[in-house]
C-alpha cells in the first residue's frame, strides 16, 4: 500500500494538482483543465493499476483505435529514468486535507 507521504512525493515530482480519497485514486482526474484538455482522447493501453488506482477513459475512444497500431511515445525503461528527469525541476507543494480527501497543489519555481 501507498503511504500518503509516499503518495505525496509521487505526485509533486509529476507536477500533477490532484484532489482524492485514499482507497480511491482516480489516475489523471481532469475536472480542472482547461478547455483545449477538454477535447482530448485519455486512454491507458497495459498500464498496471495498483493499490485501488483506476482509470476513466474519455474523449473520440474510436478515433483513439485509429492509432492503435502506432508507438506514438514508445515506452522506455527504468534505467533511462535519469536521462528522462535530467532537466527536472523542484516543485514546492502544498496539501489541504478535508473531508478524508487531500488536495495537492504544485507549484514551479
Amino acid at each position: 500500500m501507498i503511504t500518503k507521504e509516499k503518495l505525496m512525493m509521487i505526485v509533486c515530482s509529476l507536477g500533477l494538482n490532484l484532489t482524492f480519497i485514499f482507497g480511491m485514486v482516480e489516475v489523471t482526474h481532469r475536472n480542472s483543465l482547461g478547455p483545449q484538455w477538454r477535447k482530448w482522447t485519455w486512454v491507458s493501453d497495459r498500464d498496471l493499476m495498483m493499490n485501488g488506482a483506476f482509470f476513466v477513459q474519455s474523449g473520440d475512444l474510436a478515433g483513439a483505435r485509429t492509432y492503435a497500431g502506432l508507438e506514438l511515445i514508445r515506452a522506455a525503461p527504468g534505467s533511462a529514468v535519469s536521462s528522462l528527469t535530467s532537466m527536472g525541476s523542484v516543485q514546492l507543494c502544498t496539501q489541504i486535507w478535508a473531508s478524508g480527501s487531500l488536495t495537492i497543489h504544485t507549484h514551479t519555481t
